[in-house]
């Protein structure tokens, strides 16, 4: 073998070493631990995983999922921000220091991580390398979902600021300053904030001092506006609030033990039993459920929906699923 054809073998074996480090395609483990299932949900594929400490750990979109936190791929762990695609093969990941939060869209996954200094960094799908990065330092109040892609913006909120930035370059398009901390969300003209972890609170939008309802008891985070009203965790049952003045539209006791994901006129939730129950969203009458043969309930227990997709997380056994749902025509 001459010496011209030793460098051109070594030149292509060690650049196909480095797009494996970076950018391998590596199938799961098929941990397929589910007992019964009511539900039009099909399991594509699950994979054993931590989830990282925050309010929007994982997301998805049509083509792909991205979790903040360590996935265990072929004996080995992956640490950091993990994109992978629908048939659960990793596409990047980048070993980051404390992700907390994620997003994305159909080109770029949105990280918030704290490293020199707390801010979001935007990376491409296809190819993991950085497009842009916000470059100020960003505060974050954890267990809210402070990351969110829409209409090609990228809001971001903390305990007392609300950014909208361009998604494909950072530019800050508006920044608001909260006047009181601890906002949820802003829908119709009402601002609803937590009452120091014990109850809601409702004002009109940007002047808190213009009070208009609360809750009494203790509500838990993620909630969701459905047709003029709130659904919300309380006292670890779901529940239906009028927006406009808080009164309860009706409550169901279903003891649960994640926060609540919306899919259509259909909300999910897992319990303590190690379900995952569907209700729905007009009157809250369970519609079906999948039941996993996981052990001990834990905190910690995550769901997330998007176009014909379901994602869970079920902190015991630290496992990711990966549902399609089935379309009923």
């Amino acid at each position: 073998m001459n010496k011209l054809t030793v460098f051109t073998w070594l030149f292509f074996c060690t650049m196909f070493v480095g797009c494996l480090q970076e950018g391998s395609r590596v199938q799961p483990t098929s941990l397929r631990n589910v007992t019964s299932n009511s539900l039009p949900l099909e399991l594509i594929w699950s994979a054993k995983a931590t989830l990282a400490a925050s309010g929007t750990p994982m997301a998805c979109s049509g083509k792909h999922g991205v979790i903040a936190g360590i996935m265990s791929q072929e004996n080995k762990e992956l640490e950091g921000t993990i994109l992978f695609d629908k048939a659960g093969n990793v596409l990047w990941h980048k070993p980051e220091q404390n992700p907390s939060a994620v997003a994305l869209d159909d080109e770029q996954v949105f990280v918030y991580k704290v490293e020199t200094i707390p801010n979001i960094v935007a990376y491409e799908i296809e190819s993991g390398t950085q497009r842009w990065a916000s470059g100020e330092a960003l505060d974050y109040r954890q267990g809210i979902p402070f990351l969110n892609v829409e209409n090609g913006r990228l809001n971001y909120r903390s305990t007392d600021q609300i950014n909208d930035y361009d998604t494909n370059n950072g530019t800050l398009l508006s920044g608001e300053s909260v006047p009181t901390e601890n906002l949820y969300l802003r829908q119709s003209g009402i601002d609803i904030y937590d009452g120091n972890g014990y109850h809601l609170y409702a004002t009109v939008a940007g002047e808190p001092q213009t009070y208009l309802w609360a809750t009494e008891f203790d509500i838990g985070l993620s909630p969701h506006v459905f047709n003029d009203a709130l659904i919300v965790r309380m006292r670890q049952q779901v529940c239906s609030l009028k927006l406009d003045d808080g009164q309860i539209n009706w409550c169901s006791d279903k003891q649960i033990n994640s926060n609540i994901a919306v899919y259509g006129e259909i909300g999910y939730v897992l319990n303590f039993d190690g379900q995952l129950v569907a209700f729905r969203l007009n009157d809250g009458l369970d519609v079906g459920s999948v039941e996993f043969s996981s052990t001990t309930p834990a905190s910690g227990n995550f769901i997330t929906t998007c176009d014909g997709h379901l994602l869970a997380h079920l902190r015991s056994p630290d496992q990711v699923f990966w549902f399609d749902f089935i379309d009923a025509d």
